[in-house]
């Protein structure tokens, strides 16, 4: 029996592998806009309270050096005090991990109130081994003018200079900055770091501050902070940041009484201790995600504030500030089960289309040698004459470009009956259902940010593509065709041989 033909549907295969590669591109990053979405509904973590995250180092490490992005940040490490003027100070070291060449990278402030002002006092750099250690001593960054046109050109976490700036000075004519400097944009509360391209690990420390970063109501002052900013090119891992808030002498601190704290966006442990110290520990922010901290303590603390301070806020805020942390965690409870109940769907649909292509192809695409008949020598006469038929036969029905009559050559086939025309109708059935499979899978992904269902989606269409492929049948009259032409290509083979054997000894 001829061995049975592969043919494609050109278009239709095309659009498949075209989805394909749009899910493979998909999934290799974290959608940004997913992302955002899922740290957005990730809030909610109380005093009392915590949310586990999967967090290995071996994994953590893999993510590091095999990622794409032209550095990551293994390390952070942030100390925080709140002043009683209610200035927030911070100390933060962190490390970075550069895949390519790097020269300059900005930094972005963000979650602070907005007549809050941000401050640099220092940045330094050090190389650092892989535990984190300094080696050698640290370079002191001096401060620079910062120039507008930055905003434009750095806007992302860094890169290189000779990459990011088109030519050695800047539209308006100002030289670019030297190296080992930095520059803090005060509107935009950016900072930017330009330095010799350093070791493959080194440690940035940046000494800031901001002022009125607490909103003081009449009960207590609260504190929304950024202490990992939304970063889409730059993933961050083992992430520890501390705020110490001014206790006063002799005062107790009661977690979830006279201070209240909740973590948003990436996932990790929170801590309340009895000096006043709220830590927050956090395995790993991804690309497009942040960490947030959100903290209540009361307002008489701040024994220092301005006069402005005190009259910018006014009411109660705890009840308010609960009934929203609430309401944080609902929306995360019900985005899970959500999200939970999508993937089951999914799941199942997936489940059942496979089930049906199975059951099409078993009932209708599988061709039974019980079906065999053989063919009179009249019928083998006129199928064997007829070229172009044996041609399309061989060719599982499939239309050449060069048949100068393909509709009429598709009534003779229809006439010889030598395929079953529902095994074609269903494979086309097939092919649409594979398709639009594929397309959810991308819709999945791209606007939804569902990875799993996109999987699930994107393997079953591709499975249902296979065994539409497969599925066209030839009927009892098509397989002794088949049977005939296998014989005659047999004989043919070994005609050739046998003179091909002769040749040699005539010549001889």
């Amino acid at each position: 029996m001829a061995k049975r033909a592969h043919i494609w549907h050109k278009q239709l295969i095309t659009g498949l592998l075209a989805g394909v590669m749009a899910v493979s591109c998909a999934l290799l990053p974290a959608t940004a806009a997913a992302a955002e979405a899922k740290a957005e509904a990730g809030a909610g973590v109380g005093a009392d309270a915590t949310t586990e995250a999967d967090a290995n180092a071996d994994v953590r490490t893999n993510a590091i050096t095999n990622t794409d992005a032209p550095f990551v940040s293994p390390a952070l490490s942030e100390r925080a005090q709140i002043q009683t003027t209610g200035t927030l100070h911070v100390v933060e070291q962190r490390t970075f991990v550069f895949s390519q060449p790097t020269d300059v990278l900005r930094w972005s402030f963000t979650g602070l109130p907005s007549e809050s002002e941000v401050t640099v006092a220092s940045v330094r750099m050090a190389q650092v081994d892989d535990s984190g250690t300094v080696v050698g001593d640290w370079q002191t960054l001096q401060r620079t003018t910062p120039n507008t046109d930055w905003r434009d050109i750095v806007t992302g976490s860094g890169g290189l200079v000779d990459t990011l700036f088109p030519s050695p000075t800047t539209s308006n004519g100002l030289t670019l900055p030297d190296q080992g400097t930095w520059a803090l944009d005060t509107w935009k509360r950016t900072l930017y770091t330009f330095f010799d391209r350093p070791a493959e690990r080194v440690m940035f420390e940046v000494d800031w501050s901001a002022t009125n970063a607490v909103a003081a109501y009449d009960d207590v002052a609260e504190l929304y902070w950024d202490y990992v900013p939304a970063r889409d090119d730059m993933a961050t891992y083992d992430i520890s940041a501390s705020v110490q808030l001014p206790v006063p002498e002799g005062v107790s601190v009661v977690p979830n009484d006279t201070v209240l704290a909740w973590g948003h966006g990436a996932p990790g442990q929170l801590d309340i201790a009895a000096d006043g110290t709220v830590s927050y520990q956090v395995p790993e922010v991804r690309a497009g995600q942040y960490a947030q901290a959100h903290i209540l303590f009361p307002t008489t603390w701040l024994t220092n504030l301005s006069k402005d301070a005190r009259e910018a806020y006014s009411g109660v805020r705890t009840d308010i500030a609960k009934a929203e942390e609430e309401a944080w965690t609902d929306t995360y409870s019900n985005q899970l089960v959500n999200r939970f109940t999508v993937d089951a769907t999914v799941a199942l649909v997936c489940a059942a289309l496979l089930a049906i292509a199975a059951i099409l192809y078993i009932v209708f695409g599988r061709e039974r040698r019980t079906d065999l008949l053989m063919l009179t020598p009249n019928e083998q006469r006129q199928l064997l004459d007829d070229g172009p038929l044996i041609t399309r036969f061989l060719a599982w029905n499939h239309v050449a470009k060069d048949e100068p009559d393909p509709q009429a050559l598709t009534e003779r086939m229809a006439q010889a009956r030598l395929f079953d025309p529902t095994s074609f109708r269903l494979q086309k059935a097939l092919f649409i259902m594979a398709v639009i499979l594929v397309s959810a899978a991308v819709v999945a992904l791209a606007a939804f940010g569902n990875g799993l269902a996109a999987v699930m989606l994107l393997v079953t269409g591709i499975c249902i593509a296979i065994m539409a492929n497969y599925l066209p049948r030839r009927t009892a009259k098509g397989l002794a065709l088949a049977m005939v032409l296998a014989d005659r290509a047999h004989v043919s083979d070994a005609e050739d041989a046998t003179g091909n054997a002769a040749a040699p000894a005539a010549h001889s």
